[in-house]
């Protein structure tokens, strides 16, 4: 075989691993927004918004970030998720609320 298929091969295989990844990532952020949905029914009168949670989660986020994705882009990924969450769970209560 020559190095053009191997190279090709290589990056074929790495691409499959990173597209079932993402898949799983996908499945994920869905549970993740399903949650959100769930929690609409425990906030009633609680804003759908609470900025000292948001902080907590980007904080334990960015402990997390041992790898190649810097703390300050996992808290921009995190910051993306948690907007896409929040739009769900107003989606949610307007739903709820006949709106």
């Amino acid at each position: 075989m020559c190095g053009r298929m191997q190279v090709g091969n290589k990056l074929g295989r790495l691409r499959g691993q990173i597209d079932a990844l993402d898949r799983r990532i996908v499945r994920m952020l869905n549970a993740r927004g399903r949650l959100a949905m769930r929690m609409v029914e425990h906030k009633q009168a609680r804003p759908a918004r609470i900025p000292a949670r948001e902080r907590q989660v980007l904080a334990h986020v960015a402990a997390l970030g041992r790898g190649p994705i810097s703390p300050t882009r996992l808290r921009a990924i995190y910051k993306a998720i948690m907007r896409a969450c929040l739009a769900v769970q107003v989606e949610a209560w307007r739903y709820r609320s006949g709106g």
